[in-house]
């Protein structure tokens, strides 16, 4: 029965069974942040986001392309950014996440550019600087995160090994963090080319670290966060062009906000959308068939 007749029937069981699906999961990560990117037939709107409290601005509207193919095709469309296109997530703790978090999406290069945006919320331009920054890399073709905390003397960072084609490829990307690890594997990089499905083996085979720990948790700042753009104008040399789908960030709910391997395969295989553990507030921007969405526990790494 939906859960709305179960209210409006008032009785004691059906209520006491409403109840119990928002019951908290003990040691869950809270999906804090999802762009689904499906605004297929809006041409300037907001990018809307999933949960209905952080809807992104984008930047440039003409040079964000909506309506594109995604990599799979439970995940709708996805957006194609041109190099002055972007999106302005805000300034919003859900989308500047500090520690014990996870970020997803997918992206498919267009060009290939040395250190091309894909998010960006770091402000400053040494290690007395504090945010996150992921980006192709000084080769144009990887991609590398670089985390700083504002310590002022080392930070963490670590640009994966796979090499990227401009050929129409969509790749999966996921950063994992959490600074309490202590080591070089509090951070995880994970970037895995396209395929039918992901096992978690498949995740950990595609998943590699730093060497050393160089950060904790990172400071937040007055900055705002950016997808595909490294500033709100978007008037960077260091824009990303090409497609991008299905952004995700897990914080830590009442737990850590690592995902395990086998959740990341799930991400890959279904959505991000697919670890939510509630039903998000229905919007005209989102296909009918993405209202619903599937109730999972999330167990921590």
């Amino acid at each position: 029965m939906p859960l709305m007749n179960s209210l409006r029937s008032g009785t004691a069981a059906n209520l006491a069974i409403a109840a119990a699906l928002f019951v908290p999961c003990v040691g869950r990560a809270e999906l804090a942040a999802h762009y689904a990117l499906d605004e297929a037939f809006d041409t300037s709107g907001p990018a809307a986001e999933t949960l209905g409290a952080n809807d992104g601005t984008l930047i440039n509207p003409p040079d964000v392309v909506r309506g594109r193919p995604a990599p799979h095709a439970n995940l709708g469309t996805a957006y194609d950014f041109g190099l002055s296109g972007g999106i302005d997530l805000g300034t919003a703790a859900a989308v500047r996440p500090t520690d014990r978090f996870t970020m997803t999406w997918w992206m498919r290069p267009d060009t290939l550019n040395a250190f091309d945006r894909l998010y960006e919320s770091l402000s400053g331009t040494a290690d007395n600087g504090s945010g996150i920054r992921i980006d192709l890399a000084s080769s144009g073709n990887q991609a590398r995160v670089l985390l700083r905390d504002g310590n002022g003397g080392s930070n963490t960072q670590l640009t994966h090994s796979l090499v990227l084609r401009n050929d129409g490829t969509w790749y999966f990307f996921a950063l994992r963090y959490d600074s309490g690890v202590g080591n070089g594997t509090a951070m995880k990089l994970t970037v895995l080319e396209n395929q039918a499905a992901a096992t978690d083996a498949d995740i950990a085979g595609a998943t590699q670290s730093p060497g050393a720990l160089g950060t904790g948790p990172i400071n937040i700042h007055n900055q705002g966060a950016y997808i595909a753009t490294d500033d709100p104008a978007g008037a960077s040399p260091n824009d990303f062009g090409g497609g991008m789908d299905d952004i995700a960030i897990f914080t830590d709910g009442d737990g850590g906000g690592v995902l395990t391997d086998a959740q990341l395969a799930q991400v890959f295989n279904e959505g991000a959308i697919a670890l939510a553990d509630f039903r998000p507030p229905r919007s005209k921007a989102l296909p009918r068939a993405r209202q619903v969405v599937k109730r999972h526990r999330v167990t921590l790494s």
